[in-house]
Formats: structure tokens, sequence, C-alpha cells
């Protein structure tokens, strides 16, 4: 969806991710921005960069027993960046100050209370 609101010259892009229901002390909250020249392509390369790279170090263990090669679908789940079952994607197109990643949404408000966290992403200035 992002791809179709490229017609308008975004200033940047980015995307959040929630993984519900993880072990005590791992990581449920992923959020990667952009503000390159091709802010959705380089967000999307990124993103699949971390997930490549999680998913070479997976244990064999974690392998499903028919294939060999495919992970387990809940190792995916617990250990790759972005593969949570809440997703939140923002492209900027900048009305009102510098274009810089501190004005790319989503915003996160990360806690060590797992109810006290916020993603936040819309059309306004914050």
């Amino acid at each position: 969806l992002m791809e179709k609101q490229r017609n308008r010259g975004q200033d940047g892009a980015g995307v959040a991710s929630v993984t519900l229901d993880v072990p005590p002390g791992s990581q449920y909250i992923h959020c990667e921005k952009s503000v390159a020249a091709d802010p959705i392509k380089d967000l999307f390369e990124r993103v699949q960069k971390q997930a490549v790279e999680r998913l070479k170090s997976a244990p064999k263990a974690s392998k499903d027993v028919g294939t060999g090669n495919t992970p387990d679908p809940h190792w995916v789940r617990e250990h790759v960046p972005f593969c949570g079952e809440a997703l939140l994607a923002h492209v900027r197109y900048g009305t009102d100050s510098e274009n810089t990643i501190d004005r790319c949404h989503p915003v996160t408000r990360e806690s060590n209370w797992m109810t006290r966290n916020l993603i936040l992403a819309g059309n306004f200035n914050i």
C-alpha cells in the first residue's frame, strides 16, 4: 500500500511491528524509518536485511522436520524483526519543519511495562 502513495513525492517513510505474547525479556516492538531519496525502497531493503540476517542464525532445531530448510513459524515470529501480528506503516509528505528521522512516523514511546507503550502515526504535526 505504501507504493500506491508514491505519486506525491514523499519525504520519508516508516514501519512498525508489534509481536504479541512473546516471552518476557524479548523484543516485541520493531520500528524502522527512512528519509533517503527513495525512502520506501530504502526502508524495505533495511527491513529485509534484518530479517535475512536473523534467519541465517536460526537454530537447526527450529527448522521444519519435513523440508530441513524452512524455519519454524513460531521461531520466526519470536525472533525475526517485523514478523509480528500488528503492523503500522506511514509515508511522510512534509508540510512543516525539516525532513529528519525524528519527524518521520511512526513515533514510538517504549517502556519496560508492556501495557505502557505507544506507536503512533497520522496526518498531523507532533
